[in-house]
């Protein structure tokens, strides 16, 4: 069953502009990656390597979960020489 569904789901997506993994599943689209923003700094677009998102600007790792993105800060990796969200550039412009 699996298989057919496989083979259906590549027959389908021919030709369409997804990103994919190596097995034919489609990560995210080019339209949606487009409209995704950071949610720490909305004005910074996702980069997406391999099943990850990263933030262009601060460099904060969002996962793939299941082919959606897990855009929650607490859940986030952070990028190395910070220990907590207020340490990101674009939350040190935030305060006051």
């Amino acid at each position: 069953m699996r298989v057919h569904f496989l083979r259906l789901f590549r027959i389908l997506s021919k030709g369409r502009k997804h990103r994919t993994r190596s097995w034919g599943f489609p990560m995210i689209s080019a339209d949606f990656l487009d409209i995704l923003r950071c949610p720490l700094d909305p004005r910074q677009r996702l980069t997406l390597e391999g099943d990850r998102l990263i933030c262009q600007r601060c460099a904060v790792v969002y996962r793939i979960k299941d082919r959606l993105p897990v855009l929650v800060a607490e859940e986030a990796e952070l990028p190395p020489g910070c220990t907590n969200l207020d340490q990101l550039p674009c939350q040190q412009e935030k305060k006051p």
